[in-house]
């Protein structure tokens, strides 16, 4: 699963005032992604919400559309965004 973490300059930013989703081109419909915040002030995001994820081949790329807004009542601050993926491990045997 993917994972967004937010982290904005004054830490002011709250989960509450974040609207994100992501396509999900199987269904073709919209998945919101639901935000906490960590012991370090950043707010996280897993493109979750029952999701069973996205399977991505080797030596292959993915591009999701992601759609996203913040409430009128959040603070005007910069907000810097990173994605990772969140991928299982592989076991032998």
């Amino acid at each position: 699963h993917p994972v967004v973490v937010l982290t904005d300059r004054n830490r002011a930013l709250k989960p509450g005032q974040i609207r994100m989703e992501f396509y999900d081109a199987d269904t073709g419909r919209w998945r919101p992604v639901s935000f906490e915040v960590t012991d370090e002030d950043e707010l996280i995001g897993v493109f979750d919400d029952g999701f069973p994820g996205f399977t991505v081949g080797a030596g292959k790329t993915l591009t999701v559309k992601v759609r996203l807004g913040l409430t009128r009542d959040a603070a005007s601050t910069e907000v810097l965004a990173s994605a990772a993926v969140v991928a299982p491990a592989l076991h032998d045997g």
